[in-house]
């Protein structure tokens, strides 16, 4: 559910900005993970073996970090650690690039 969850948010992020802005603008409350980027990234801390479901979260944060407010909060999510990490272990071509085009776009001013 989850990995069906990353990408449909991952293409309407694409298309709509108003699903960025959705994103974003959702409030965390006192329990750190209910928050969407901060469940996202638990759950890619957690799963990193899942292909499917990193690919789609990869991806999803690669969209999300187009923007400054995304950058800021994913950093301060910890993705970029995670992020590294599929980079580097990664073995499929594929998945290497999302998360190379994550961690740019995480990187980039």
């Amino acid at each position: 559910i989850i990995r069906e969850g990353s990408t449909y948010l991952q293409n309407m992020v694409v298309v709509s900005s108003r699903t960025m802005k959705s994103i974003l603008e959702l409030q965390p409350a006192k329990d750190s993970y209910s928050n969407i980027l901060s469940l996202l990234v638990k759950t890619f801390e957690d799963n990193h073996r899942n292909f499917e479901l990193v690919y789609a979260i990869c991806g999803l944060f690669a969209n999300v970090s187009l923007s400054s407010k995304g950058k800021m909060m994913l950093s301060k999510l910890g993705a970029g650690p995670t992020l590294h990490k599929v980079m580097k272990n990664a073995k499929d071509a594929d998945l290497a690039q999302t998360a190379i085009n994550a961690l740019s776009n995480l990187t980039s001013k």
